[in-house]
């Protein structure tokens, strides 16, 4: 028979072991997430620096922008976190997201080139 301050004990043992479990599986996604992202972000870069010698800088943004914002929602649904497909509404918000990032870093190349042409 168990005694009541062995079975607290016990929880105790189970809670700090599901504690640790929980940590290890969020730090394993965001490592995951971090280096998707990373991968995405400098495939992304590169699509863009070859595409703005093909084209104008801003449609080349565009497309990058765009064609990272998919990719990166699709990876991070399956593979970061295990969801599965992202669906329409896990696309909206990435692509709300994106349509934000797009104006900032847009407004801070044409800045950069208005100031140093």
């Amino acid at each position: 028979m168990t005694t009541k301050a062995q079975r607290r004990t016990a929880a105790r043992r189970n809670s700090t072991i599901n504690g640790l479990h929980l940590i290890r599986r969020h730090a394993a996604a965001f490592i995951r997430f971090a280096g998707l992202g990373s991968g995405v972000t400098l495939a992304a870069s590169a699509a863009l620096v070859l595409l703005s010698q093909s084209m104008p800088w801003m449609a080349a943004n565009v497309l990058t922008t765009v064609v990272s914002t998919v990719a990166a929602t699709e990876l991070h649904a399956r593979v970061s976190f295990g969801h599965g497909r992202p669906g329409l509404a896990g696309h909206l918000k990435s692509a709300a997201t994106m349509a934000v990032g797009w104006l900032v870093t847009s407004a801070a190349a044409c800045a950069l080139a208005a100031l140093r042409p």
